[in-house]
């Protein structure tokens, strides 16, 4: 073999190693865009202690909504973001539920409070709360209630908030899905380019398929041994990590669901690409050597 053509397949076999690596960690993370990981994570104990932290602290009034509002509401909302990502549905909806009627009393009760506005023909911005510092005196409190629900995301036949805007205000969903589906795009492209440069390293080799495969079988099984033994060691390693530095115990909870099923997919992936490599390598002592140089 000259020198030239060894120093292609050696580009060549990284090149495979580095595809083979994206499309495994990328079959391994694919797994977060499903509901299933997220029920594990977010269990009814760290709902359940979650809302007791906002009990405390006063962020919630449970006359607006209940902890089963709030448990449901997170299971639909993971559901609704995760079908977006993933290019199911073309509309992202989040929605709250809360209690309309309990919404409207303490609603009313906070508008009453504002001062009338001065000027007659004057009307606030009601798209903005931050920017209803007054009242007009056309329409009755209770009225200008409602125009300030429903303009903020309440529908009253539902008793529902749309969370959507205030996921905006943070963040720009179609970036997000744009992001995911550049990601799932360059899964593909990663195991087409594997399946390339696996006919080129034949190509380069002058159709030698001995020496084919085995320049095939030896990146996949390094990439395989790879991830395989860190994806074991992860799975074992990390809990006990987590174990002795506690922290935040909820959070722990939550990254250990979420870990644990992208490095069991990765640990899979991983061992079928081994059974690959090593079914290529045996596979090359069925053919002849006969290459001259």
């Amino acid at each position: 073999m000259g020198f030239g053509r060894g120093m292609i397949l050696i580009a060549l076999a990284i090149l495979l190693m580095i595809s083979l690596t994206f499309f495994t960690f990328g079959i391994g993370t694919n797994t977060l865009l499903y509901q299933e990981v997220y029920q594990n994570a977010i269990s009814e104990d760290i709902v359940s202690d979650l809302i007791k932290k906002q009990t405390t602290s006063n962020a919630f009034d449970f006359q607006l909504v209940s902890e089963e509002q709030i448990s449901q509401s997170i299971d639909q909302n993971i559901e609704n973001f995760l079908s977006y990502l993933r290019d199911d549905t073309d509309e992202l909806i989040l929605t709250m539920q809360i209690n309309s009627a309990a919404l409207t009393e303490l609603s009313e009760e906070s508008v009453g409070k504002l001062p009338i506005c001065q000027n007659p023909s004057q009307s606030p911005d009601i798209s903005d709360l931050a920017k209803i510092t007054c009242r007009p005196t056309s329409i009755s409190v209770s009225q200008f209630t409602e125009d300030i629900l429903q303009e903020n995301g309440f529908d009253a036949s539902q008793n529902t908030f749309d969370l959507v805007p205030l996921f905006e205000e943070n963040g720009n969903p179609a970036q997000f899905k744009l992001f995911v589906t550049w990601l799932k795009f360059s899964l593909y492209i990663s195991l087409v380019l594997a399946v390339l440069i696996s006919f080129l390293i034949f190509f380069v080799n002058i159709f030698n398929v001995k020496k084919s495969l085995r320049w095939i079988s030896l990146p996949i099984f390094i990439v395989a041994a790879i991830l395989l033994t860190l994806s074991i060691v992860s799975i074992n390693f990390l809990p006990n990590l987590w174990t002795a530095n506690p922290g935040n115990a909820t959070i722990v909870s939550m990254l250990q669901a979420l870990t644990s099923p992208v490095l069991i997919k990765i640990k899979l992936v991983s061992t079928i690409l081994l059974g690959i490599g090593v079914a290529v390598f045996i596979s090359s002592f069925f053919f002849s050597h006969n290459e001259k140089n």
